[in-house]
């Protein structure tokens, strides 16, 4: 576990964004972008990417359910 208090003074730095609604909107940034992304992975030996999120957690995060 990190110390946050330590790596705050540390580094001084402070997240404006808890981890999980930062991730969340990461992820849907690259949703609605794909076509901001998608151009530097193609090519003819890579497939197009997918994101694939279990049920389990997208009913804990529907419920809105943080781990402590």
């Amino acid at each position: 576990m990190v110390n946050r208090v330590g790596v705050a003074v540390a580094l001084g730095y402070l997240p404006q964004h808890d981890f999980h609604d930062g991730l969340a909107a990461t992820v849907q940034w690259y949703r609605d972008h794909s076509d901001r992304w998608a151009p530097l992975l193609r090519n003819s030996s890579s497939p197009q990417p997918r994101v694939v999120v279990s049920q389990a957690w997208q009913d804990t995060a529907a419920a809105g359910v943080r781990d402590q």
